[in-house]
């Protein structure tokens, strides 16, 4: 029998429904006499997946296959549509907890919205307050590592003088004690002791290192700044500052002691590792800055550049200086440098103006606490700006300039040091050029009466000498000078490693020598 029954309603009304929300005409797999059947089964054909999936579960159970799985009743049906509409959750779907959650969400969009902001902005402080714990944490173990540093380097440096302490007992005769054999201690002590303070061991050994460089134990300055390079490779990696100041440090070693081919591959080295970390000498690179003052000075005491190609190297590294790092100790040097260049090509006046600069600038950065200033930096361009007041005639003024350069170099360096007795030596020559030639001898005499270190730089000796030849060639002390002259060019050739100064030297000779040759001829004729 086709008895009427309320799963046949629901059936009916689920329907109309479906009718109405997909637009669609729906096709069931059996007519709709059978509907009222609840032993007949009916198929919906209709896709329903474009409509909301509460919507989707109450009308698929309306129309459920069997009668028993639909509403028991048109108000369970309503009811449901209703929730539904009210986005509450609807009976036709398993319910659980993350439903009702998004429901609830649903129903309540602004108050949720705000909450969710809220908790948002307290995760975000949360998460900037443990940032700001952790960078905090970091930031007092670097500062108490760096404490620790400190007091272990200070403790080191004092215990290296307890050997002249004569409560303390010690292997070491100590009248004879000097300040190279108190640093050899150190480096033994560096070498055995510190293993587990690496940073330690290298801040003590760039010190040490400076020590060295100071006392002309070349040697022992470069060894150092090698192991330092090595240990900070090691712990850092081979682009961190501490391995390219090292690399830095060795390069300008080999400028000034004129193995300019070591130099060259030192540069290219630098010049790779700027290229790995992604420098590109923009503006404000002060490294890049540096190493364009390097192949500029490169290019000069190299002799394989002169004039305006090697001006124009100058002014590039100048530039660069001014966006980077200006008024700095390394700008004024570059500043000296660049006054070297034109002294060469014979401009005194515009010498005088880099020099002159370079001065003032020094004596500017002298202020700025972030500057070290070495006085060696600073006599050299006293040296320099005397040499072209010198040239100029200006010789009251070159004189006030040596003098001062004098007393630089032997509170910085001592009366020993070679940089020392070539300051001197140059006083000298001036003295003698303006006719005062009893206290020009006095001063080379000063220059005899102390020792020079057998690791000196023996170029710079050469320099003294030659300027002792310009003296006795003057006084027509003739076979003094070219002994004085032949022995520095020997030296120059075999060392390969400064052409300006052996371009001169030969000059010189030839000029001594057109001096000599008829003293020559009247003793061949004897």
């Amino acid at each position: 029998a086709d008895g009427v029954s309320t799963a046949a309603d629901v059936f009916a009304l689920g329907s109309l429904l479906i009718e109405l929300m997909s637009g669609e005409k729906v096709q069931w797999s059996h007519p709709k006499r059978q509907w009222m059947n609840p032993a007949i089964s009916v198929t919906l054909s209709t896709s329903l997946g474009a409509l909301p999936e509460d919507l989707q579960a109450v009308l698929r159970k309306s129309v459920a296959r069997d009668a028993t799985d639909r509403y028991a009743s048109v108000s369970e049906f309503d009811d449901d549509v209703a929730r539904f509409l009210a986005a509450e959750p609807v009976r036709a779907r398993p319910v659980s907890a993350w439903y009702r959650c998004r429901k609830f969400a649903q129903r309540n969009r602004r108050a949720v919205g705000a909450g969710v902001t809220a908790a948002l902005t307290v995760m975000a402080s949360l998460v900037f307050a443990t940032i700001q714990l952790h960078q905090a944490r970091v930031q007092s173990r670097l500062a108490q590592t760096e404490t620790i540093k400190a007091q272990e380097i200070a403790k080191f440096t004092t215990s290296l003088f307890t050997v002249l302490d004569p409560k303390v007992a010690s292997p070491i005769d100590r009248s004879k004690l000097t300040a190279k054999q108190i640093l050899d201690l150190g480096r033994e002590r560096i070498r055995t002791e510190l293993h587990d303070q690496p940073e330690t061991r290298l801040a003590l050994l760039g010190t040490l290192a400076e020590m060295y460089g100071r006392l002309e134990q070349e040697d022992a300055y470069l060894s150092l700044n090698e192991e330092r390079r090595s240990i900070a490779q090691t712990l850092y990696g081979e682009h961190h500052p501490i391995v390219y100041d090292a690399q830095q440090t060795d390069l300008w070693s080999d400028l000034y002691s004129g193995k300019f081919a070591s130099a060259r591959a030192t540069l290219e080295k630098l010049d790779t590792g700027a290229n790995a970390r992604g420098e590109r000498g923009q503006a404000g690179d002060e490294r890049a800055a540096i190493r364009l003052h390097a192949w500029a000075e490169l290019m000069r005491a190299s002799g394989t550049e002169s004039g305006e190609p090697l001006f124009a190297r100058f002014r590039w590294a100048l530039a660069a200086f001014e966006k980077a790092k200006a008024n700095s100790p390394d700008h004024a040097a570059t500043l000296g440098n660049f006054g070297n260049s034109l002294a060469q090509s014979g401009d005194h006046a515009a010498a005088f103006a880099q020099f002159d600069r370079a001065i003032a600038m020094m004596q500017d950065a002298r202020t700025n606490k972030a500057y070290v200033i070495n006085e060696g930096d600073v006599y050299m361009l006293l040296r320099g700006r005397a040499k072209a007041l010198q040239a100029m005639n200006r010789f009251d003024e070159a004189e006030r300039d040596l003098r001062r350069g004098l007393a630089l170099a032997i509170a910085s360096s001592g009366v020993e040091h070679v940089l020392t007795k070539q300051t001197r030596a140059e006083l000298a020559y001036l003295l003698h050029v303006t006719g005062r030639r009893d206290e020009a001898w006095r001063e080379v005499n000063l220059i005899d009466a102390t020792t020079t270190s057998p690791s000196a730089n023996t170029s710079g000796m050469d320099q003294v000498n030659v300027l002792r030849a310009r003296m006795l060639l003057a006084e027509a002390r003739l076979n003094e000078a070219a002994s004085l002259t032949e022995a520095s060019i020997k030296n120059w050739r075999a060392a390969n490693n400064n052409p300006a100064r052996l371009r001169e030297a030969e000059a010189l000779l030839a000029e001594i020598n057109k001096r000599r040759a008829p003293t020559l001829g009247q003793s061949l004729k004897q």
